[in-house]
């Protein structure tokens, strides 16, 4: 149990407070240059499809073999940074116009078969909600034994983000099925986005007869399991960090939430660049319409003027994830009264608060 010296049992900033600090421009869409960047993300999936269906044919081994896994990496962060193109739509972070985040939305997740309207519905509840044992949607500590064993779910990387659409992860909610009553408010828009994402799929359907299957498995497919394995490795990190606590329904605040149970991620300058800066995650989640790129200024401001409530994982992608992982599986059963709790079963959490001490 952490001391009253834990950096949440102290007064913690009003958002207000924070977005004072933050620049106002910073909280608004900057048409021209979403429209440049977002441009940037197509014309570099062209180039490369392209490049796959042009250069790597005429290679010889083994620069053919290394072409195509420098093709399915680079196209699945590709992939990944069109995601990051619609959840900003979710959040009307894209345009100043509904109408625009809602086509740009649908068309950008229907692409990557990920149905946008649903998606947008249980995500608004992880972001009301996180950090909360009892009601977050994202990786929350489990009450029950029988759902802590499909924890190794995750370990499936891509695979389990399509489990998870489906309804079948620890979360059981079903992204396909628009009559389920949490989407019980936006039903008739939870159904036309389906149909938009049921467009696509047929369109890969018919690409399968019309090319075959190895092709756009080859073109499409891999890199469709590339973008859901780093969706699922980015948000398992910025979420299951051991330094995120996660609190019961009675001592959870949305403040301390939004504040503590969610961790900033960088994955190198470049791909930080690709996907705009999109693992920088504590302002997104106190202001979840502050478009992704113009997250970067916006958490230089944060940190500089709050730098105790600061928080980023500096250790490499892969082993932290292997390693939060370990952690989540072998999660122990929580009581009822529990009041904080830590993916590494209290292991480091004295170091924890030292380190908010030292910096605040």
């Amino acid at each position: 149990m952490m001391t009253n010296n834990a950096p949440w049992n102290k007064e913690l900033p009003t958002l207000r407070d924070i977005q004072k600090i933050i620049p106002s421009h910073l909280f608004l869409p900057d048409h021209k240059k979403g429209f440049l960047l977002y441009s940037q993300t197509v014309f570099l999936c062209v180039l490369l499809f392209l490049f796959a269906l042009y250069i790597i044919p005429e290679l010889s081994s083994p620069f053919k073999q290394l072409a195509w896994l420098f093709y399915w990496f680079f196209q699945g962060t590709i992939f990944w940074s069109f995601f990051g193109w619609g959840h900003d739509c979710g959040h009307n972070g894209f345009s100043k116009h509904k109408w625009v985040n809602t086509l740009v939305g649908n068309i950008t997740h229907s692409f990557i078969l990920m149905p946008y309207e649903s998606w947008k519905t249980t995500h608004k509840l992880h972001h009301m909600n996180a950090g909360n044992i009892d009601k977050d949607v994202n990786y929350p500590p489990k009450r029950s034994k029988k759902l802590i064993k499909r924890h190794w779910i995750v370990g499936l990387l891509g695979i389990a983000h399509f489990l998870y659409l489906c309804g079948l992860s620890t979360y059981r909610i079903n992204h396909f099925n628009p009559f389920g009553d949490v989407f019980k408010n936006n039903r008739r828009d939870v159904i036309i986005s389906l149909l938009v994402w049921f467009v696509f799929f047929c369109a890969v359907i018919a690409s399968i007869f019309i090319f075959g299957f190895i092709n756009v498995l080859a073109f499409y497919g891999v890199p469709l399991f590339g973008y859901a394995t780093w969706l699922v490795i980015s948000s398992f990190l910025n979420h299951a960090d051991p330094k995120v606590p996660w609190w019961g329904n009675k001592t959870w605040t949305y403040m301390k939430g939004n504040i503590f149970s969610v961790i900033d991620v960088s994955y190198g300058r470049f791909l930080d660049y690709l996907v705009q800066d999109n693992g920088l995650h504590q302002i997104h989640h106190l202001f979840p319409h502050v478009p992704t790129y113009h997250m970067k200024e916006a958490t230089a401001h944060f940190r500089r003027h709050f730098p105790h409530l600061a928080k980023d994982r500096t250790m490499a992608v892969w082993p932290a994830f292997w390693e939060y992982l370990k952690n989540f599986r072998e999660q122990k059963v929580l009581h009822d009264d529990v009041d904080v709790f830590f993916y590494d079963d209290g292991k480091g959490q004295d170091s924890i608060e030292e380190e908010y001490l030292a910096k605040g």
